[in-house]
């Protein structure tokens, strides 16, 4: 039984033809959806590691900010004392939001090349279908040439 992963991957193609392409070239589309699933799945994997690693970037960061917001309530700090607590609060703050937009240019990059992958492997298959079609139609230049 054809399925509708397969049947995507040769949707130009008239239904027998494509049912024939399947049949005589499984290895192609078993490559492709056995490349999606496994990309599919490190994706995921980097999505979740990264996660766990902003969850502890945030714990540290709002630990460091608990901390100085402590000794802000301190009543024996002088002038001086305060402003540079208050400092160092804006400037963790300002670390924070470096960090998140670190992660996000990452996470865009992230995102960008796995379309990229996409889009080359829609044009491989493309291509094998093509060909896989021209052959199976018997109108590959190669038969044509012998």
């Amino acid at each position: 039984m054809m399925g509708e992963v397969h049947m995507d991957l040769v949707s130009n193609m008239d239904e027998d033809t494509a049912r024939m392409f399947l049949e005589r070239f499984p290895e192609a589309a078993r490559l492709v959806t056995d490349t999606t699933t496994a990309l599919g799945e490190m994706h995921q994997a980097t999505l979740a590691s990264n996660d766990k690693s902003q969850d502890q970037v945030m714990r540290e960061w709002r630990a460091v900010g608990a901390g100085i917001d402590a000794q802000l309530q301190r009543d024996d700090l002088d002038p001086d004392q305060r402003d540079r607590l208050i400092d160092q609060r804006f400037l963790a703050a300002e670390r924070l939001t470096e960090a998140d937009g670190r992660n996000k240019a990452f996470l865009d990059r992230l995102d960008h090349r796995k379309t990229l992958f996409a889009l080359v492997l829609a044009g491989t298959v493309i291509t094998l279908a093509a060909g896989g079609k021209a052959i199976i139609q018997n109108r590959s230049p190669l038969i044509r040439m012998s």
